[in-house]
């Protein structure tokens, strides 16, 4: 029997594990590292694994996580949702991230008129 919490914590111990041995062998970039943190959580019904903001706390997730629990991903919280890969969550971050530098940019400029 799997459960949200224990998958989590055991992704999280692998990447862990992962980001040591990347560092021993070369330097990441400080994104890399921020990259790796994430907190991934694997549904026990569909068996995918779904991103989490990096402000949740895994310990503080039921015991047993479904994928209709990810309120935060309104794109993947069905189990019929694709399974989403490291590189989409650097992508989907990156596009958010120039997203809120052109609406900041924009704010400023009406500040200025």
């Amino acid at each position: 029997a799997r459960s949200g919490r224990k998958a989590a914590r055991r992704a999280a111990e692998k990447m862990a594990e992962k980001k040591k041995s990347k560092q021993s062998k070369k330097n990441d970039t400080s994104k890399k590292k921020k990259a790796e943190e994430d907190p991934w959580v694997q549904c026990d019904r569909c068996h995918k694994w779904r991103h989490l903001p990096h402000t949740i706390n895994l310990m503080l997730l039921p015991e047993h996580w479904f994928c209709e629990l990810n309120v935060y991903d309104p794109k993947r919280n069905n189990c019929e949702a694709p399974e989403q890969t490291p590189k989409e969550v650097a992508k989907e971050k990156k596009k958010r991230a120039k997203k809120l530098a052109l609406k900041k940019l924009q704010q400023e400029q009406q500040e200025e008129e």
